[in-house]
């Protein structure tokens, strides 16, 4: 991976780390209950593609530090005052000499539910980065497919029981998985996929009452249609999943036109058209067919793209989902003839796109303001397959009355 591709890959996550430090201290006059949790993992690598390399037993242990407020006023409560905090791991992937072992940094978020006085099951999630020792290198380990680039995202989801010896001891046990990616900026892009089985304690440390109320009151999201629109620039290595590789970044810009409407209590409905210019696809037609006229922009261009998208917000937050549909999209479709074999799933790629990222507010959301700006983090997917990462601003605007 070259020097360029590192230093844009690192800096996104820099930007990200930084936006998950300043959302974690709002809020922080609010009295907090806090927590130490460990837990170790055991599971394996999926093989999800021809030629990735053999993996034993893929073992894990995780540090938490998590804290919970009792708070009745704000959009903390509509999640239930879920416990939040960091989360830090290791990870030995199974086989040290082609993958190496990964070292993780995320964001965590729980939602106890207890069943009675000694047991609780939680569901959870966790977002970040990764740092792998031993990323694909052309000449000196050409057999990981699985992850062309030493820095990628690393997502995790929790299904545990807890049974409490104490007020502040208990123990718990579930299933995990754990999904990394680098969102198609450097290939080979494989990604791992890990399911496991998990074993831990949590020992909570203080405990302190928040006097209800204490929160600004910050009740409820927008509740009419707002518009808006968004511009965004991704960047992405042009090729399938595991060649070419080494090659350059090409650009990708893209704006949106939306309404989006609150459907719930912590969600939003958005609905759109959105187009986008692929300087990769073009660079192919130069290369392969030598065509440099007006006409082979609009050849490279994504037109009419129909889409829906729900968006969940945890104050200046919010994690964004959507579908869409390409009614104009030779590019890809150039692209995907050149590589493949016409398949059922190459022809939904070309139709199908997604997209998943997160949004961070300059305005709290459930302040329900007249107008607000955002940035973001997405990758945009053909089906579920990654295409390119993408660094994204918008606004949204409406009246209340």
């Amino acid at each position: 991976m070259s020097t360029r591709k590192e230093i844009i890959v690192k800096t996104l996550l820099t930007v990200t780390v930084s936006f998950v430090l300043s959302a974690f201290s709002f809020g922080q006059n609010l009295e907090r209950t806090h927590y130490f949790q460990q837990s170790f993992n055991g599971g394996s690598l999926i093989d999800i593609y021809p030629g990735s390399p053999e993996s034993n037993v893929v073992n894990a242990i995780n540090l938490s530090w998590l804290s919970e407020t009792n708070d009745s006023t704000s959009y903390r409560s509509k999640f239930g005052n879920p416990l939040r905090g960091f989360t830090f791991g290791f990870f030995d992937l199974g086989n040290k000499e082609v993958l190496g072992h990964a070292f993780t940094g995320q964001y965590t978020m729980l939602f106890p539910q207890k069943i009675n006085r000694l047991l609780t099951w939680e569901p959870g999630l966790s977002m970040g980065g990764a740092v792998f020792t031993n990323p694909y290198d052309y000449l000196e380990n050409e057999e990981n497919i699985v992850m062309g680039s030493r820095v990628a995202f690393w997502l995790s989801a929790y299904m545990r029981l807890h049974y409490s010896f104490s007020d502040e001891l208990n123990a718990f046990a579930g299933a995990a998985f754990h999904h990394s990616s680098n969102g198609h900026t450097a290939l080979p892009n494989v990604g791992a996929n890990i399911p496991s089985w998990q074993l831990g304690v949590r020992y909570r440390f203080s405990k302190k009452t928040a006097v209800e109320g204490s929160d600004r009151k910050l009740d409820n999201l927008f509740d009419k249609w707002q518009y808006g629109f968004r511009l965004g620039h991704g960047f992405y290595e042009l090729g399938e999943t595991i060649s070419p590789t080494n090659g350059p970044l090409y650009a990708v810009y893209t704006t949106q036109l939306y309404a989006q409407r609150k459907v719930s209590d912590i969600g939003r409905l958005r609905i759109g058209l959105e187009g986008h210019y692929n300087r990769g696809h073009r660079a192919l037609y130069e290369i392969v067919d030598d065509t440099d006229t007006p006409e082979a922009n609009f050849e490279n261009s994504t037109l009419g793209m129909a889409f829906a998208g729900y968006e969940v917000a945890y104050g200046h937050w919010a994690v964004y989902l959507q579908a869409g549909y390409n009614f104009h999209n030779p590019g890809l479709a150039y692209w995907l003839d050149f590589l493949t074999e016409n398949e059922f799933m190459d022809r939904l790629k070309k139709r199908v796109s997604g997209r998943y990222g997160v949004h961070y507010y300059f305005k709290n959301p459930y302040g329900a303001p007249n107008w607000n700006l955002y940035a973001g983090l997405e990758v945009k997917s053909m089906v579920v397959q990654a295409d390119f990462l993408e660094l994204c601003v918008g606004v949204n605007f409406g009246k209340k009355d």
